[in-house]
């Protein structure tokens, strides 16, 4: 969360690593959850467009953290750290513009 402290659980070979995160740890600042807040799907849609478009702020740092998090989970990165940094760049290049608009061109092709 870019809102609060974040306890993680890890299963990492065979062994669990709890550890707390924070937004500081990755260059982020804390936020409120009301800053973060949309009222449905298609808000959701244009906050992600925004994004992707260069928009910065606590929008941006909470996708960031999440796709680094998936990026990590993944085994694209070593760390959570690593995987932030790596989605940070994917959002900044465009690279995450790009996997957004052929994802939706696959989905319409499927009607």
């Amino acid at each position: 969360s870019v809102c609060a402290p974040t306890r993680v659980a890890e299963l990492r070979c065979g062994e669990i690593d709890v550890y707390t995160i924070e937004p500081g740890d990755f260059g982020i600042g804390s936020v409120h959850l009301q800053d973060l807040q949309v009222s449905g799907a298609q808000e959701s849609a244009a906050v992600i467009r925004s994004v992707f478009g260069g928009s910065r702020g606590p929008r941006r740092d909470i996708i960031a953290l999440n796709a680094g998090a998936a990026i990590y989970v993944g085994g694209g990165a070593r760390n959570l750290a690593e995987g932030v940094e790596k989605a940070s760049e994917a959002i900044s290049s465009g690279a995450a513009a790009e996997r957004l608009d052929m994802l939706r061109a696959c989905s319409r092709g499927r009607d």
